[in-house]
């Protein structure tokens, strides 16, 4: 029954595709011209991209342009406060994708926009959502990463994915570079011929403020498969707040939450904040901390661009994708100190040929020893500063 439910859905969706790529182009209106940038992915994605999302409003001022941005409902929040744009249209990914009359209203709410340009800034574009969410708006001008070999996984989706880039006048930027921030960086180049310079400027919100340092501990990430075993976590937590007499935080979302409490129980050493934070939260969670332990998630990410010390366990599906950083950005983030298993030489993108158990880690994550990560966390302690924490 499963087979046929879900052979069903992607009928569906085929159909909203085509009906949408048989619509028209519409011109624009109002005096200033419309801006639609897509980005329907999650945290750790969003933060990574920020600092070109925020380049585009000097490319695009308000005076001429009224910038607009589609956003996932898990970080739109955030996205109001640190980016300067005009307008936030919110996104659920998982009622778009699963639900027939969420979807067509957010397509039909897109056509009505009537938007001049569409920037679809997800470097993996999905057919059924963000080209979807482009297509519907029926843009004179679009913007896209172009889609590779890789994606094509099977012809019809290869089939679909020619179809959406033919529809339109459709601008396709490479991706010259195998990491997600180099590829950021080389789309807003190709967009505006312009580049960042100096460091990053991000208007964070202020730090959490606490009479004693504390560190994060951030198990979640995303997905079962990519997530390093919590007992291994907690063994690390715990000689970490030993060691330092810190507060240890574990946090994340609702998923985490009954996972931690069960192996917390009521030691005094940790605080389960997992599904107790808004997004706005969280940042000053991490940026308050003295350093951060988890897995490759969006709490990472954030804690890299807010210049907190970091050790991010990664496995074979994000390497050097999303971790390590290229050298070069060293000097504008302060980049997550990255541990893989020492068997870990495959950059999969989590299509694992050892395990197909996507309800546990796959073997790349489980097998990082908890020797290897608290070697890395010595070194870490070894250079900090109290000052250094106390100044963010």
């Amino acid at each position: 029954m499963n087979g046929i439910a879900a052979m069903m859905k992607n009928i569906i969706q085929y159909i909203n595709l085509l009906e949408i790529w048989l619509l028209p182009v519409r011109k624009g209106i109002g005096v200033r011209k419309r801006i639609l940038v897509i980005r329907p992915d999650q945290i750790g994605d969003f933060f990574i991209w920020l600092p070109y999302g925020r380049a585009l409003r000097s490319f695009y001022p308000s005076d001429k342009y009224e910038l607009v941005l589609l956003g996932n409902s898990v970080w739109i929040d955030a996205a109001k406060e640190l980016l300067l744009y005009d307008r936030y249209m919110t996104l659920d990914d998982e009622r778009f994708l699963g639900e027939t009359d969420y979807r067509k209203s957010i397509l039909n709410l897109l056509t009505l926009e009537r938007f001049d340009t569409v920037i679809e800034a997800r470097i993996s574009r999905y057919v059924m959502f963000d080209d979807c969410c482009r297509l519907a708006c029926r843009a004179r001008h679009n913007v896209v990463f172009r889609y590779t070999g890789d994606q094509a996984y099977h012809w019809k989706i290869a089939l679909a994915q020619w179809l959406v880039d033919f529809r339109f006048n459709v601008i396709r930027i490479a991706k010259p570079y195998s990491s997600e921030l180099e590829n950021n960086e080389y789309f807003l180049a190709r967009l505006t011929d312009q580049t960042i310079s100096g460091d990053y400027d991000i208007p964070w919100p202020r730090a959490s403020a606490r009479e004693k340092p504390y560190f994060v501990i951030l198990p979640e990430a995303g997905k079962r498969y990519k997530e390093w075993p919590m007992d291994k976590f907690m063994v690390i937590a715990d000689k970490a707040a030993r060691l330092t007499g810190w507060k240890c935080i574990i946090a994340g979302g609702m998923e985490a939450r009954e996972k931690a409490e069960e192996k917390l129980g009521n030691n005094p050493i940790f605080e389960n904040y997992c599904g107790k934070t808004s997004i706005m939260q969280f940042i000053a969670l991490i940026r308050g901390a003295a350093f951060i332990v988890g897995n490759d998630t969006g709490g990472i990410h954030i804690a890299a661009l807010a210049g907190v010390p970091s050790i991010a366990l990664v496995g074979g599906g994000g390497l050097e994708r999303f971790l390590p950083y290229p050298e070069k950005f060293s000097s504008r983030l302060c980049p997550p100190v990255t541990v893989t298993s020492p068997n870990c030489r495959e950059k999969c993108n989590w299509n694992c040929r050892f395990s197909t158990d996507t309800e546990h880690p796959y073997p790349c994550i489980e097998l990082i020893s908890v020797d290897r990560v608290w070697e890395r966390v010595e070194e870490m302690l070894a250079k900090m500063t109290d000052s250094a924490i106390r100044n963010r």
